[in-house]
């Protein structure tokens, strides 16, 4: 069985899925707002229908206001919108497709993307900027490239006691820490560099790890969490050693996330499961897996990616993006049906969601989406990580398999 998560839905991407353009399910009542026509030419109708008349025809980069938004969503075009009511001069108002319009006016039109590629031969699986603008790029080989500038490229190979790292799942940047994760069963664990990759230490199940199988890694303040082959393990930035908790998941885990409410969620190869205790996950109750959200649209059976962005949970499986509170209560399924490699979010509380079919950012908590593909700099448009990372130009970075890595301006 494939062990990378990336590596098999890359394996799909001959399967016909339905682009996440735009997502336009919002999680609260639809309030009144600006809005930007990102079409080269959008229909006005007089009625929430492409069956009804065009009574006006708005240009690309015209702001609409919306005062309106229809029940139903549709899919048009391979594009899941609703329709929403938009005022028009001489106090008429008209329908229009949402997935034609943007509520983030300024994202449409404001980044611009470059392409580098460190190696034509490596395919990129992972990517991490520092604050001081340095690049890392982890690759399926095992390699690590460090960016002298964004043309020029070093290569390392991780190696501790005689041993190399194997494929490269996620990067991650902890202050003047690197930390690089592998899912190779005797290679694999976490890896990390205090000195830009001159030296490494490599942690495994010798440290407390439950397995050398590690897919995900996140911080949270000054602890990181790891997703492995048999479960979930934190560790302080300080320690040496790893501590797993909740016991061996039903399923590899891939994933992880911990709200700030403590809430413990593991995304799986069966799913996403949530840990419960009577007394708290670090107390002494009894600690059990809970498997949640089964029967939602867009929850496949195989969780890659998690993220909490303030109340939002955050779901990227093999079948779509699914967003909730962060208590789970209540989830709902977003766009059509399409792999979701990587989620992230940044400082400024926009939402990343990587897909085999572009990068989709949100800046409103999910109610409107921007995509970004290959014919923006998204080059084969199969996103495998993203870098939101405080950095000196503000700059967003992606890899993307075979075609290298992507940069916004």
């Amino acid at each position: 069985m494939d062990r990378d998560p990336f590596r098999s839905v890359i394996k799909m991407r001959n399967v016909l899925f339905f682009s996440l353009s735009v997502f336009a399910l919002p999680l609260s009542a639809f309030e009144p707002a600006k809005a930007k026509v990102i079409a080269s030419s959008l229909k006005v109708r007089d009625l929430p229908s492409i069956g009804g008349d065009v009574i006006a025809t708005l240009k690309r980069g015209e702001i609409v206001e919306a005062i309106e938004e229809s029940k139903q969503t549709v899919y048009i075009d391979d594009q899941s919108a609703k329709w929403y009511k938009v005022k028009l001069s001489k106090k008429k108002t008209g329908w229009v497709f949402g997935g034609y319009i943007s509520f983030e006016l300024n994202l449409e039109l404001g980044l611009r993307w470059q392409q580098t590629t460190p190696s034509q031969s490596e395919s990129f699986s992972g990517v991490a900027i520092a604050p001081d603008g340095i690049v890392y790029a982890g690759t399926r080989s095992g390699n690590i490239y460090i960016s002298q500038s964004q043309s020029r490229w070093k290569k390392i190979t991780p190696q501790a006691l005689g041993l190399s790292i194997g494929p490269i799942t996620r990067l991650l940047i902890a202050g003047n820490t690197i930390y690089a994760t592998s899912a190779d069963a005797k290679r694999g664990g976490v890896w990390k560099t205090r000195d830009k990759g001159a030296s490494w230490t490599q942690y495994t199940s010798a440290q407390g790890l439950p397995s050398n199988e590690v897919y995900d890694i996140r911080q949270r303040g000054n602890e990181l969490w790891v997703a492995t082959g048999k479960g979930v393990a934190y560790s302080s930035l300080s320690a040496d050693t790893w501590v797993g908790i909740g016991g061996e998941t039903p399923a590899p885990c891939v994933s992880v996330a911990f709200s700030e409410k403590g809430l413990l969620y593991a995304g799986t190869r069966d799913g996403l499961y949530k840990l419960s205790s009577s007394t708290g996950v670090f107390n002494s109750g009894t600690l059990s897996w809970d498997r949640i959200g089964k029967d939602v649209k867009n929850m496949g059976p195989v969780v890659y990616s998690l993220a909490i962005e303030g109340n939002l949970l955050l779901i990227g499986t093999n079948k779509g993006l699914v967003i909730g509170d962060a208590g789970a209560e209540t989830l709902n399924p977003f766009g059509g049906e399409t792999s979701v490699t990587h989620i992230a979010t940044d400082d400024n509380g926009r939402i990343f969601v990587a897909t085999l079919h572009g990068l989709n950012i949100s800046s409103d908590s999910g109610k409107s989406w921007v995509t970004y593909k290959d014919e923006h700099g998204i080059r084969g448009n199969a996103v495998s990580q993203i870098s939101t990372g405080k950095n000196k130009k503000n700059q967003i970075w992606v890899s993307l398999d075979y075609s290298g890595l992507a940069y916004s301006e």
